[in-house]
């Protein structure tokens, strides 16, 4: 649709300007594009919270609470979430599966995970999600290019991301929480 077509030009300009790369949206939702001299020539589609979205905080979420459900958390980090959130099974099908914004509702535990990222559990969850974004979207672009990264999540990662797609070759050059700065620089407003 146009509405991510418009997000994934806006992080492009705002990583590359008019130059080329790999451009990584990681937030709620995840999408990235190849981007050659101001253009975006692909687009391996982001596929939404059930299909896809890797490494987005929909995502984690998703993961955590699919643990969660069947009951596969470490202790401490169970007692920390029922502490926190107190949310029974049914609560928790209900939201996911017949209210609106499910995704929403699944991205906010991303800042439970991220505030634990030095327990084995929670870093091995996060870093399989975003190796799972790594290899099933950027490293399909096929460039020898670098990669750039929009969004608070994708930021707060950063050092996984590098260390889950060192064996796939790529590079990243850029992180940035919001574009809006740099498309202000881009556009000369």
């Amino acid at each position: 649709g146009i509405s991510f077509h418009s997000d994934l030009l806006g992080a492009a300009r705002a990583l590359f300007g008019d130059g080329s790369g790999i451009v990584a949206i990681i937030g709620t939702g995840s999408n990235s594009c190849l981007y050659e001299n101001g253009r975006i020539v692909s687009n391996i589609r982001p596929g939404g919270f059930i299909l896809g979205d890797e490494g987005s905080g929909a995502a984690l979420g998703k993961a955590l609470l699919a643990d969660l459900v069947k009951g596969m958390l470490p202790e401490e980090i169970k007692a920390d979430f029922d502490r926190i959130y107190g949310l029974d099974y049914p609560t928790i099908v209900r939201k996911v599966y017949r209210e609106p914004a499910a995704s929403a509702f699944l991205a906010s535990f991303a800042p439970f995970l991220m505030e634990r990222m030095t327990h084995p559990y929670v870093r091995t969850l996060v870093s399989d999600c975003m190796e799972a974004f790594v290899k099933r979207s950027l490293a399909r672009y096929g460039a020898e290019a670098k990669v750039g990264v929009v969004g608070s999540l994708g930021c707060a990662c950063e050092d996984i991301l590098r260390e889950v797609a060192a064996p796939y070759g790529l590079e990243f050059v850029k992180f940035v929480k919001s574009p809006i700065e740099e498309l202000v620089r881009y556009h000369g407003i």
